[in-house]
């Protein structure tokens, strides 16, 4: 699997993908199938950050060649997005070369990230981007929270009234179903609830 994503191309690209895909739909837990979750997990682990020959990684490729789909994907499987090749992040290659739907994905990420953290100033920034509308609903691959949710599970009220304000979905359903009503109640935060 190394070898594949060493060398970039684009059917290897698509077998590691294929696995992390399937990855979702393996959801049998009986003991005869742990021993190949394992493994897939191990071989998963070790390949989504390898570097090629060039030093670019799944991710790096994948934002080369605007491949949002992938480039999500990969995100879900715990790629780094700290990583740099020719001095640049993923997100800025993408921003170089005009990859808009691979950067709605970065501007969904960053969203999630400054709501999860509580840093309100880094919320309003990115909401005040006119284009917000395509990354205002991005859900966090693992949970499927958005960053109203998120807000609302932490208790941030602040970031919730700014993220209603800016027509966040109140009605968006993470993975376990809740809504951000939900979230904020569950974990009692009245506050948030509130508004």
């Amino acid at each position: 699997l190394r070898a594949a994503i060493a060398l970039g191309g684009q059917k290897r690209m698509h077998d590691l993908l294929v696995i992390l895909d399937d990855d979702d739909d393996n959801d049998n837990d009986d003991d005869n199938n742990q021993e190949g979750v394992i493994k897939q997990s191990c071989a998963i682990e070790a390949a989504i950050n390898y570097e090629n020959e060039m030093g670019q990684t799944p991710l790096i490729l994948a934002a080369l060649t605007g491949h949002a789909g992938i480039l999500e994907l990969l995100l879900r499987a715990g790629a780094d997005t700290t990583c740099v090749w020719n001095d640049l992040t993923a997100c800025d290659h993408a921003e170089a070369l005009g990859h808009d739907a691979v950067l709605r994905v970065f501007s969904g990420v960053k969203l999630c990230h400054a709501a999860d953290c509580g840093k309100a100033d880094d919320v309003q920034e990115l909401l005040d981007d006119e284009d917000k509308e395509v990354y205002l609903e991005y859900k966090k691959p693992l949970n499927r929270q958005t960053a109203l949710i998120s807000a609302a599970y932490n208790g941030f009220h602040e970031i919730v009234k700014l993220m209603i304000e800016a027509g966040a979905s109140m009605d968006a359903k993470d993975y376990y179903g809740n809504t951000p009503l939900h979230a904020s109640v569950f974990e009692n935060h009245y506050k948030a609830a509130r508004l």
